[in-house]
């Protein structure tokens, strides 16, 4: 096999990646760019009309630095929304 070029291999090997799992290594280096910073999301709504928790209803969330013997709170985020559909952004909507 011919020597090839350090760019041109990671490229062959991120065409190996699916795409879903692209999306989220850049949404969850976005977390990390944010960390000590405040982001917000879409409030979460609720079946049946049930009053959410004090939690979902705020819309402004920190994101937390990582700290020694605690999960990162960029990869929460990201599962959360992944898990729950929520967006988030920079900006207040």
């Amino acid at each position: 096999m011919p020597r090839t070029s350090f760019q041109s291999r990671t490229k062959r090997i991120s065409s190996l990646i699916p795409p879903m799992k692209k999306r989220n290594l850049h949404t969850l280096k976005w977390f990390q760019n944010r960390r000590g910073k405040f982001i917000y999301r879409n409030p979460i709504k609720t079946t049946k009309g049930k009053r959410c928790c004090d939690m979902c209803e705020d819309t402004k969330v920190k994101v937390f630095p990582p700290q020694k013997g605690m999960p990162d709170h960029a990869q929460y985020l990201l599962d959360c929304q992944n898990e729950l559909n929520i967006n988030y952004f920079d900006k207040p909507l």
